[in-house]
């Protein structure tokens, strides 16, 4: 695969033939959208639409085909809103229609090569090691992330959270569990030149990868944001936040990493804190 990239109907050709696109419908993707627009959340499918209401939400098949069969809320292209809830599915999809794996299997191939501790399905062995979450404000949780979160249901339940089944189980976009030294350690060597990322994709795709490729209002974070093909761009670091305010980055300025995990669910003031109080500690070394 090129830096370019290219229609999604051209890439994968078997859906074309049958008159669909894996990871959005035939409406979508009509227009000629692009794997770019998926991976950088300009595709405009940021939530599995009302006819994913009733399925379970580790139906990785029906949840694919639920956002086959969807119209777009928005020109592909035209509009940034992160993916939260459906990224990995999108992205699980072309991968399948491509023979070409899923993303639980490419990264577990990557983090048993690199050594890092991140985990789409934890391994029986590693179930003691994960902390049970709990929200640290009351609330209903469907209330936190909007309509972005309506379909399936539990995807913001501690209980299902904190299942062995979710646990083991495979959600590509939410579902990782990691270490904080895990993520640390992905993300320092995400571009080292000679890591693991750069073996597997090569040095002009890396640089692709984490160039910027949409700026401006997201409307789901409701604030202005550089999206590369999967990571956010802030003050120059490469960086993204988990949903109940974990968080990793690699900073190029100040060449290093930082994985902060937490199992108390709630908003990314705590790891804003340690991001100005590790720089503000770096920029004084220097």
């Amino acid at each position: 695969m090129t830096p370019e990239f290219g229609p999604v109907r051209e890439l994968f050709g078997e859906l074309v033939d049958s008159g669909r696109e894996i990871g959005a419908g035939l409406s979508i993707w009509k227009g000629g959208t692009t794997l770019r627009q998926v991976l950088s959340h300009t595709a405009g499918q940021p939530a599995f639409p009302e006819s994913a209401r009733g399925l379970d939400l580790l139906d990785a098949g029906g949840l694919i085909r639920a956002l086959e069969e969807s119209a777009p809320i928005a020109e592909p292209g035209s509009t940034i809103c992160e993916h939260a809830l459906t990224y990995g599915h999108l992205i699980d999809g072309a991968l399948a229609a491509a023979g070409a794996g899923t993303v639980p299997s490419l990264l577990r191939e990557t983090a048993d090569e690199a050594g890092w501790d991140v985990h789409f399905g934890v391994p029986t062995d590693g179930l003691v090691r994960v902390a049970d979450l709990e929200y640290l404000d009351p609330g209903p949780p469907s209330a936190r992330k909007g309509p972005a979160f309506a379909y399936p249901a539990g995807t913001l339940d501690v209980d299902v959270l904190n299942s062995t089944r979710w646990r083991q189980g495979s959600f590509p976009a939410i579902g990782l569990h990691a270490s904080a030294s895990g993520l640390a350690k992905s993300y320092w060597e995400l571009t080292q030149s000679d890591g693991p990322v750069v073996r597997a994709i090569g040095p002009e795709l890396l640089q692709e990868y984490t160039a910027v490729q949409a700026s401006g209002l997201d409307h789901y974070l409701q604030r202005d944001v550089e999206w590369t093909l999967g990571f956010q761009i802030d003050e120059g670091d490469i960086t993204m936040g988990g949903l109940g305010g974990s968080g990793a980055w690699y900073s190029p300025g100040l060449d290093y990493s930082l994985g902060y995990v937490t199992r108390g669910l709630g908003d990314h003031e705590r790891v804003t804190d340690l991001w100005h109080a590790v720089v503000a500690c770096l920029s004084d070394e220097r």
